[in-house]
């Protein structure tokens, strides 16, 4: 039997309200989930608002962290860094300088502070950061603080925080970090010659070369353009297309060249120098804001001109120009009357040039000669020099009969610094020549000349010649000129004479072949102990004259001027005359300019190399000089890692560290 029943209306009522009730809590777990990811959704888009507010808060702090910095009067905080209590009037931009942003508040905490290396509270006493370790120069020695700034952003039940926080660092550079540094917008190296560099190069802008005889046994740096130039520079008039053989130069490379940061030079503004400042590699020292102390590099070996605001007086006591950086400053007048300055006059002060009677007027007198010439083909001219015997200075300054008096901190002194001028310059000046010697006649009371003289004229050329530079002073020793240098013989080797004969030379000058970077004969003799003698010439242009270098021999053509081997141990920073359409540089390779016949010759120079600008003085193109080159050697001096030169200041870096946020 088949029954039949029928479903009660109870149970279907219960079916549709359990169904009501399951369509109901998936509704609200919806309702839930939906709107806990709104919530979610609005607490991210306002935490992220307040990071980046934060972060544009800190760009903030940072600009004016590195303005007090630079501006920092005191020595102590310009070369140890301001403390935490110069920090705490820093502004932070509110909400009514950048816009009220929805759900976001004004930040409720920021502030910059000193820190140690490891990025905790100073331990310093006078709240200073605390330097790190691995440099004995305090210049060099990084300085961190810690940039902190808090937001409060809305969230669902009220409001939160997000803490960033960012490391803002203060490093030391120098141009010396360098073997080369140069700021031409095209710089190039076109050895003709077998040339070995053994240092860090940097050009700040292209880097042309196309030869197989260079060899950059270091890292090679540029920051123009997207390659190096394995051609000719388009300024270079000379044919273009070089054939490169034997894979190019990537294999003289231990590293492959690459673009990298610009460096800054100067601790000063950008926005002090002349608008031209940097445009084009013959815009420097040319004036178009009315200003003649803020045109180029070249304001490094001038002195000021008494209007118009200096860019490169940091504050009344310091200054990179190496005039105002010198212990003695000796000015050489047209009668050849000597007049010398010592240091620098208290803010205010008039300058009183030492009395001839003074010892130290007596000793730098001394190791002076005024009334010389030579004959640099190149120029066409006849260069009036200024000649300083070296060794009469380092004899005195060992002695303590020169005094080392600026540039001085407790317990540190920085070496000497001379500058010299000839303030005769690009006035005529009649020469009266000797075999052995050429010499200047004063413009008034010209005595008779002698039979054996010989009457030559300089229409405006003017140099400072150093000779006997063997051995410099224990402390160190800048020359610094805005004339033409002219180098005779080895410099800072240790090299000695008995009269004229070298007793004792560096094994580079008589090493008969060597090739880097294996076979590097010594470029000092054993004992001399050059890294502690921190050396460079500064001048519009720099010569180099051999061991063999005779005066006489000056006018007459490379062949009767025959080199010998020579070593020079120093920095030398200079101008150059760049390529034109119708004339070449000379390149790198010539940045030292050479008027002997080195053939199968070693010049060796181990030190650090600067192009900074365009020669104003000695502008003679480098197609007219007469000379045949050296092998060139040329090694960078790691003891300017420690040491800059005297008279040189370091520039300073200032850098972001990244930054992390937290709650």
């Amino acid at each position: 039997m088949i029954t039949n029943k029928t479903r009660s209306p109870g149970s279907a009522v219960l079916a549709v309200l359990l169904i009501i009730a399951f369509t109901t809590a998936f509704i609200a777990v919806i309702y839930h989930l939906t709107a806990t990811s709104a919530l979610t959704t609005r607490r991210t888009i306002n935490r992220s608002t307040a990071m980046a507010y934060a972060d544009a808060v800190m760009e903030s702090l940072f600009n004016q962290w590195r303005t007090v910095m630079v501006n920092a009067n005191s020595s102590d905080d310009r070369d140890k860094g301001v403390p935490s209590s110069s920090l705490t009037t820093l502004s932070v931009p509110t909400t009514s300088v950048v816009g009220r942003l929805p759900g976001i508040y004004a930040p409720s905490s920021a502030a910059v502070t000193a820190a140690t290396p490891m990025l905790q509270t100073t331990t310093d006493s006078t709240g200073r950061p605390v330097p790190e370790n691995g440099t004995t120069v305090s210049n060099r020695k990084r300085l961190y603080y810690v940039a902190t700034v808090t937001v409060p952003y809305n969230v669902a039940r009220g409001t939160d925080n997000v803490t960033i926080k960012r490391v803002f660092v203060r490093g030391g550079r120098s141009l010396f970090d360098y073997f080369f540094f140069g700021t031409q917008p095209r710089v190039e190296f076109h050895p003709g010659a077998p040339m070995y560099v053994n240092g860090d190069v940097y050009v700040e802008g292209e880097l042309y070369t196309a030869h197989d005889y260079l060899h950059f046994l270091n890292d090679v740096t540029f920051t123009e353009g997207n390659t190096i130039k394995l051609s000719y520079s388009p300024d270079d008039p000379r044919p273009a297309g070089t054939t490169i053989t034997n894979g190019g130069l990537a294999d003289n490379w231990v590293s492959t060249p690459h673009m990298g940061p610009e460096q800054k030079l100067f601790d000063t503004p950008q926005s002090a120098m002349d608008p031209r400042f940097t445009d084009t590699n013959m815009a420097n020292d040319t004036d178009s804001d009315q200003n003649l102390n803020n045109d180029g590099y070249h304001e490094l070996v001038e002195l000021p001109e008494p209007t118009g605001d200096d860019p490169l007086a940091i504050n009344s006591t310091e200054n990179h120009r190496l005039s105002k950086n010198a212990d003695y400053r000796i000015e050489v007048s047209a009668d050849n009357t000597v007049t010398i300055y010592k240091g620098q006059p208290a803010a205010g002060a008039a300058e009183v040039p030492l009395s001839t009677s003074n010892a130290e007027y007596t000793v730098l007198k001394n190791a002076l000669t005024t009334d010389n010439a030579i004959y640099d083909i190149r120029e066409g001219d006849y260069a009036r020099l200024v000649t300083l015997d070296v060794e009469k200075v380092r004899v005195a300054a060992d002695a303590g009969q020169l005094i080392d008096g600026v540039n001085v901190t407790p317990n540190v002194k920085d070496g000497f610094t001379i500058y010299i001028k000839d303030t005769s310059q690009g006035a005529v000046s009649t020469y009266l020549s000797t075999p052995g010697t050429l010499a200047i006649a004063a413009k008034t009371g010209v005595p008779a000349v002698p039979a054996n003289y010989t009457r030559v004229t300089s229409s405006e050329l003017r140099g400072v010649r150093l000779i006997n530079g063997g051995k410099l002073p224990l402390s160190g020793l800048t020359i610094a000129t805005p004339h033409a240098a002219y180098i005779q013989g080895d410099y800072n080797t240790g090299t000695t004479k008995s009269g004229t004969t070298i007793t004792a030379q560096p094994a580079t000058n008589t090493t008969t072949q060597y090739t880097p970077p294996n076979d590097t004969p010594s470029a000092w003799v054993s004992g001399y102990g050059h890294e502690d003698r921190p050396a460079a010439v500064i001048a519009d242009a720099v010569n180099i004259l051999s061991n063999s270098w005779k005066d006489d021999q000056s006018p007459k053509s490379k062949s009767s001027k025959v080199a010998s081997s020579t070593t020079i141990n120093c920095a030398i920073l200079a101008g150059n005359v760049a390529s034109n359409s119708t004339s070449y540089s000379g390149g790198v390779e010539n940045f030292v300019r050479f008027h002997e016949t080195w053939s199968n010759k070693y010049l060796t120079i181990k030190g650090a190399l600067a192009l900074l600008y365009t020669s104003k003085e000695a502008t003679g193109k480098w197609a007219s000089a007469d000379y045949d080159p050296p092998n060139r050697r040329w090694y960078y001096d790691n003891a300017f890692q420690e040491r800059t030169p005297p008279g040189f200041r370091f520039a300073r870096s200032y850098d972001r560290g990244d930054w992390i946020a937290h709650q």
